[in-house]
């Protein structure tokens, strides 16, 4: 797929290119997030209120 001109093509061409770039879904949820935190061995170091 080539990627749109920047003169003639929409927003909609180049979210459709870039999307087609990368079609996996990422998974973003609270629950991955913490996987990973955990994984990465991060702690909170800040106050949660």
């Amino acid at each position: 797929m080539n990627a749109p001109s920047r003169e003639s093509d929409s927003l909609v061409d180049w979210l459709t290119y870039l999307e087609a770039l990368h079609p996996k879904t990422i998974e973003m949820g609270l629950d991955r997030v913490n996987q990973v935190k955990l994984e990465l061995g991060l702690a909170l170091n800040f106050l949660l209120f």
